[in-house]
């Protein structure tokens, strides 16, 4: 249920243009000046652009994170920039150790 709120913002989540210059293996930024760096090739190699987010009350996301209605790993690169975007459920679910199709939704 529920969906996008946020419609006219946008996101990049990206590695570190230069690694050294930060101890964070994924960055996120709203910068306009990022996506300028990127249409020139100055940017990061390895970005996502996205429109749009859903948000929530404060405390409810965590609340449902309690009730177990979502699966949660960290962050992984890998399956963030080098996997292609039909298997990333996937391969996310498996950093967890669980065979998706045991899953159900009941």
């Amino acid at each position: 249920m529920g969906g996008p709120i946020g419609q006219d913002q946008g996101f990049v989540l990206h590695r570190p243009a230069n690694a050294s210059d930060s101890p964070n293996e994924i960055q996120l930024s709203s910068s306009k000046e990022l996506l300028r760096q990127i249409s020139k090739d100055q940017g990061p190699c390895d970005y996502l652009v996205t429109l749009g987010y859903s948000g929530w009350e404060p405390g409810q996301l965590e609340e449902e994170i309690k009730q177990n209605d979502w699966l949660t790993v960290p962050a992984c690169s890998n399956v963030l920039f080098n996997t292609p975007i039909t298997n990333r459920w996937e391969a996310a679910i498996k950093l967890l150790g669980i065979d998706s199709s045991s899953l159900s939704d009941q």
